[in-house]
């Protein structure tokens, strides 16, 4: 890319491909490509931007009735772990950018679990990525994270047993 272009027209852009227009990964990635220099891609606000858009379009529904539609999350599972690139901070970023999306809906029940899940599922977020957003104590990353947290207990305890079974066997 020759011209820089704001964090804002970038999340502007992901919006419309991803939640309005449903555009294929391909079209997403040659955009992007053409339009968003190396050091963007890799920084935090992008990232960011990337995810919420992603898990927006896989939201159907409003308020309590939100519910999560995993397959858009496998489908768009290419998208994601190209500019996760399984780096720690860029998880890490990518589950706060959970939190503040499940926080602006209000906590619908349900939506933050499946979210998890399906990442993990699709190893799209690391099991050390999951674990380093739960011990996380950012000041500026604490809103909605106590409802948050308790709405994957259970993701937590599972993924604890898990790890038990694996060094068990």
């Amino acid at each position: 890319p020759t011209v820089s272009i704001s964090m804002e027209a970038i999340q502007d852009k992901l919006h419309h491909l991803l939640i309005k227009e449903k555009t294929d990964n391909e079209v997403i990635f040659d955009w992007i490509e053409e339009s968003v220099d190396d050091p963007t891609m890799k920084s935090n606000k992008f990232i960011r931007a990337l995810m919420t858009s992603v898990c927006e379009s896989a939201i159907t529904g409003s308020g309590s009735s939100a519910r999560v539609l995993p397959e858009v999350i496998k489908n768009r599972g290419d998208l994601l772990q190209k500019y996760l690139d399984h780096r720690a901070e860029s998880e890490l970023q990518a589950l706060y950018a959970l939190q503040a999306l499940v926080h602006k809906l209000e906590h619908p029940q349900g939506v933050l679990r499946t979210l998890f899940d399906t990442l993990y599922d699709e190893d799209i977020i690391s099991e050390d990525g999951f674990n380093q957003w739960e011990k996380s104590k950012d000041p500026n990353e604490q809103e909605g994270k106590g409802v948050a947290m308790k709405q994957v207990v259970q993701f937590f305890t599972w993924l604890r047993e898990a790890e038990d079974d694996v060094s068990d066997s």
